[in-house]
């Protein structure tokens, strides 16, 4: 029969197990010491060892392993991976709410500095993004867009074929019909 341990959130004895001392019965007690600060904090170690300070602007540089989207990733003992930017919010200042995003006053995405981070919905950061022009979003109109398969002069031609059956302009032109169709009612193909 294996010793038995007293666990030191809640109190309640439990099996001791093999492979480590083992100070906590549960998952949930484990969280609930790690939230009371019973444990000491290993993340704060990993997470200052991946930035380095940039003197000029203050940021703190994240070095760790990135997302597609260029924003630094960290996983936190017990928690999923997330952004590096929400953990170091998490370190420094404490919880973040749900549905609540942690954005950047600095405008860069590898920064983790505190100090140039704050809190606010998903609409705030939006709108953030926008009053400083940082979007990415651009929509290309007509022949800009890579993706045409016309010109201009072709579409006109189109626009003024009146009579001419769909089917017969989508061979002529190498389209499908509802592009046809969508050059004629005005729905596609807009040079702006």
């Amino acid at each position: 029969m294996r010793p038995t341990r007293e666990c030191e959130t809640c109190g309640r004895s439990f099996p001791q197990p093999k492979s480590r001392g083992g100070r906590f019965c549960s998952r949930g007690c484990t969280t609930e010491a790690n939230r009371k600060g019973m444990i000491p904090k290993p993340d704060v170690a990993r997470f200052e060892a991946l930035f380095i300070p940039e003197p000029n602007s203050g940021c703190w540089l994240w070095e760790g392993t990135f997302r597609a989207n260029g924003y630094g990733q960290f996983k936190r003992t017990g928690h999923r991976l997330e952004t590096a930017s929400r953990s170091a919010w998490y370190i420094y200042r404490g919880d973040v709410p749900q549905k609540i995003d942690v954005c950047h006053k600095c405008d860069n995405p590898a920064c983790v500095n505190p100090d140039h981070l704050f809190l606010g919905s998903r609409k705030d950061n939006m709108q953030d993004m926008i009053a400083k022009g940082r979007q990415r979003i651009t929509i290309l109109h007509g022949e800009t867009n890579p993706s045409a398969k016309l010109n201009a002069k072709q579409v006109d031609e189109i626009r003024s074929s009146g009579g001419v059956p769909l089917g017969k302009l989508a061979a002529l032109y190498g389209v499908s019909k509802s592009a046809i169709w969508s050059i004629r009612s005005g729905k596609s193909w807009t040079a702006k």
